[in-house]
C-alpha cells in the first residue's frame, strides 16, 4: 500500500522544514508515556515520530494505545522552489507488513479461486475456501481502510503545520 503525496508551500524551504520538524518527534519518543487526564491514565492520541535532515525526513505514526504493523512510514523531502517550497510525501506500509498481507491474501485468493472455479468444487477442501475467501476480501477491505485513514490523517497533519496559523501554534 502506497500514497504519493505533493503539497506545494508559499512558504521558503527553510520555514517549511522548521514547521515540520515542530510535529515530527525525535526517535526517542518512540515509547511516549500516557497522559493523565483527570487523575486518569489515557493514550495520548497518534503522533509522528523520526527523524529529520535538512530537506529529508522519515516518519512513522507512534500510538501508545496500541500496535500495528501497518502503521505508515513516511518519507519526505522538501523542494526548494522560486515562490515557496514543494514538499514531496511518500507514504507506506512496512516492507514485512506488505509481504505477509501478500502471501495471506495471496493464499486466502487461490483458495477462493478453488472454490469458485477450481476442479474439485464438491471436495472436502472446498468446504473451507468459502470463509477463507470471505475472509480474504474483508480483511483486504479492513487493512485498505486502516491504512489510508492514517495516511490521509499525516497528510492532513502535514498541511495543517503548514497552513498560515501554524506558525503561532494555531494547527
Amino acid at each position: 500500500m502506497l500514497k504519493i503525496v505533493t503539497i506545494r508551500s508559499p512558504l521558503p524551504a527553510t520555514e517549511v522544514r522548521d514547521r515540520i520538524a515542530r510535529i515530527i518527534e525525535p526517535e526517542s519518543s518512540r515509547a511516549r508515556p500516557l497522559a493523565r487526564r483527570g487523575g486518569v491514565s489515557t493514550p495520548m492520541g497518534p503522533y509522528l515520530y523520526g527523524n529529520l535532515s535538512e530537506l529529508t525526513f522519515k516518519a512513522m505514526v507512534g500510538s501508545t494505545g496500541y500496535a500495528s504493523a501497518f502503521r505508515p512510514i513516511i518519507g519526505g523531502s522538501i523542494e526548494p522552489q522560486a515562490a515557496g517550497a514543494t514538499v514531496r510525501l511518500v507514504i507506506r506500509v512496512r516492507v514485512f507488513a506488505a509481504i505477509i498481507m501478500a502471501l495471506w491474501f495471496g493464499f486466502l485468493l487461490w483458495a477462493s479461486y478453488l472454490w469458485f472455479w477450481g476442479p474439485h468444487r464438491a471436495n472436502d477442501v472446498s468446504v473451507i475456501a468459502v470463509p477463507l475467501g470471505t475472509m480474504s476480501f474483508a480483511g483486504l477491505a479492513l487493512s485498505l481502510v486502516a491504512f489510508f485513514a492514517k495516511a490521509s490523517w499525516v497528510e492532513r497533519r502535514i498541511r495543517a503545520s503548514l497552513a498560515p496559523g501554524a506558525a503561532r501554534g494555531i494547527a
